[in-house]
Parts: C-alpha cells; sequence; structure tokens
C-alpha cells in the first residue's frame, strides 16, 4: 500500500463510522410547532408551543400588575372577547406553554385593564398575540 492510501484511509473510516447517525437524526422526525392538549373529560385545554412558534407569532408577555385597592390589572391587549361575550386571557404556567382563563373586567383606562377578578398578581398573560393562540385552541389555525 502506498503512503498517500495510508493516509487516507483514516479519514475515510471516521466518515463512514459517522455515516449511520447521520443517517438516524435525518429519519427522526422534527417536533411539531404546536401542541393543543385536551384533558380527558373536557376542561381547559394546554397548548404548548417550541421556542420558534412562539417567534413565528409575535407572542409577548407581561406580568398581572397589582394596582389601588389590591386590584390586579392587565395590559388591555391581553384582553380577547368571546362571542358569547365572555372575556379571557391566556396565560403562561411555565415555559412556552399557554392556557385560556376567564376574566371580569372592572374597568378600562386607556392601556390597562383593571379586574374583578382573574389571574393572580405575578402571572404571565400574553399581551400580543392572544387571537393567534385562540386560532390554535380552536382549530382556526395550524
Amino acid at each position: 500500500m502506498s503512503r498517500a492510501a495510508a493516509l487516507a484511509l483514516p479519514p475515510l473510516a471516521v466518515a463512514l463510522a459517522l455515516l449511520p447517525a447521520c443517517a438516524g437524526s435525518a429519519a427522526r422526525p422534527a417536533p411539531p410547532p404546536a401542541v393543543v392538549q385536551r384533558p380527558p373529560g373536557g376542561g381547559e385545554a394546554r397548548l404548548r408551543l417550541t421556542a420558534s412558534a412562539v417567534a413565528r407569532l409575535g407572542l409577548r408577555t407581561a406580568r398581572v400588575a397589582e394596582g389601588p385597592a389590591g386590584a390586579v390589572s392587565v395590559p388591555y391587549s391581553a384582553l380577547l372577547y368571546g362571542r358569547d361575550g365572555r372575556t379571557w386571557v391566556y396565560v403562561s404556567p411555565a415555559p412556552l406553554v399557554f392556557v385560556r382563563r376567564a376574566v371580569t373586567v372592572a374597568a378600562i383606562a386607556g392601556p390597562v385593564a383593571r379586574l374583578a377578578a382573574g389571574p393572580p398578581r405575578g402571572a404571565l398573560v400574553v399581551s400580543e398575540g392572544g387571537a393567534e393562540l385562540h386560532g390554535l385552541e380552536f382549530g382556526v389555525v395550524q
């Protein structure tokens, strides 16, 4: 065997050894950008998104703030209204997870909605992109 042929064998052996690993990663499907988890027997759906899906949808969150007299407030942009007239927000109880929660609005002052009932102070609510989550939850978008 020539010296050139002997030197070419180690890189070739490494490439051949890595080939099965490459094939395995290409065969592995990517996780879906969003999954809607519905509890058996009903209840609130949990929407689990990938970080890239959150970025693509432009989701933004804000903390529920404490206002005067212990009332809590959220950005007005966090409010979503149903056809039945009920008002709700999407809360993020864990990173990349979103759950719809009913709220009762006491007053709206410019960009802030003061709540009579809703998520506790400090909770994260979706302040931008809630309509996209609603579409995902109810099958309007995929």
